[in-house]
């Protein structure tokens, strides 16, 4: 987290200079590699409608009854002793994710609405995304344990480019192995451009935020209701970036 509160300052710079989302990018997902339309460039609206419009985007009963029952879901997981409540957390994030995914795949796919239910991305989608988001953060720490804070910067900054390229494979192209292939990464973020880096920033500022909102609601709110907020929040940033 420490590591990717810092990448954020940098990407965000980047991603300020971006003129179009990456959703509308990835839409032209196809075979192993994002095709480029030089004429969507010309259409696709202002970055700014563009942040505003996936900001209001979780407001829909799809995605604000999934968010409220996960948070609800994380509540609880909190009021259990250690191993059923870390279980039940476990199982609570895999299933936003498959969400998150399915909001990434019909959003790719040109549809405006959220989803009541997902059916496009597979169910090991999920797990899978998870799986990879934990070694990430184990990665992170093993670098700063063992080579200092400038190793965990880098390993949370490539982190934090990955992860975008990472979950638009396993969503769209629904290829795990192919998610795990760096020239993948490298690919997509070549065919997006400096457009890339608004969910590489976005993704590192939803997990600072993640870090403050947490410290902030736990200081005037019942812990009850600090936990539900939060992981409502968070959740809702998240779907924001997925879209």
């Amino acid at each position: 987290v420490t590591a990717l509160e810092s990448a954020a300052q940098s990407l965000a710079a980047a991603a300020a200079s971006a003129p179009h989302s990456c959703a509308a990018y990835s839409a032209r997902c196809c075979g192993n590699s994002i095709v480029s339309e030089s004429a969507s460039h010309l259409d696709a609206p202002p970055l700014l409608e563009r942040l505003v419009e996936a900001l209001v985007y979780p407001r829909q009963s799809g995605s604000l009854s999934t968010l409220a029952a996960i948070a609800a879901t994380h509540v609880v997981a909190d009021w259990l002793p250690s191993l059923p409540g870390m279980v039940i957390d476990f199982i609570a994030w895999t299933t936003f994710l498959k969400y998150a995914l399915e909001v990434l795949r019909w959003s790719a796919n040109g549809r405006d609405t959220a989803p009541e239910f997902g059916f496009l991305v597979s169910e090991s989608a999920g797990w899978f995304g998870i799986g990879v988001l934990i070694v990430c953060q184990i990665l992170v720490v093993v670098a700063g344990s063992r080579y200092g804070t400038g190793a965990a910067l880098a390993v949370g900054a490539a982190i934090a480019f990955a992860v975008p390229a990472i979950m638009m494979l396993i969503a769209i192209e629904d290829s795990n192995w192919l998610a795990l292939n760096p020239l993948s990464w490298l690919r997509i973020a070549a065919r997006l451009g400096a457009v890339y880096f608004v969910p590489v920033a976005f993704f590192a500022l939803v997990v600072a935020a993640q870090t403050l909102l947490a410290a902030a609601l736990g200081a005037v709110l019942a812990r009850f209701i600090a936990v539900f907020a939060l992981h409502f929040a968070v959740g809702w940033l998240l779907l924001a970036n997925f879209r």
